[in-house]
């Protein structure tokens, strides 16, 4: 475990990337990482969704709060960790943490762009 690999089994769907060669080495290089932990499961592109929240080892989602997410994961059962990031996410948010009860927040308050959010990590 260098610090770069989770010690636990994750899957991450890379829906966009960057043309930007730093975002696309550091992706790549972690791709290569992941080969060889055996930890984790990359997709590139769109994800089955229910799919992977059907399956038995997922117990709960960390979620950007998107209407589709939110109900495929309460359909499936799953609590939520929620993270919006921009319009009616901090809404949906609020209805699975106050009045649904099926969620905790990271307690993010303010809107972000994509661009802002991949800065914010780097």
């Amino acid at each position: 475990h260098d610090g770069f690999i989770p010690k636990h089994y994750y899957c991450w769907c890379i829906c966009y990337l960057p043309d930007e060669d730093e975002s696309r080495a550091l992706v790549e290089e972690f791709e290569k990482r992941v080969e060889v932990s055996k930890k984790g499961y990359l997709i590139w592109g769109w994800a089955p969704q229910l799919l992977i929240l059907e399956h038995p080892a997922v117990g709960g989602v960390v979620t950007h709060c998107g209407m589709n997410t939110v109900i495929e994961t309460v359909d499936a059962g799953l609590p939520m960790v929620t993270w919006p990031l921009f319009v009616d996410q901090f809404f949906n948010e609020r209805l699975l943490v106050d009045v649904l009860k099926i969620a905790v927040p990271v307690g993010a308050t303010e809107w972000k762009s994509w661009s802002e959010f991949g800065n914010e990590i780097q």
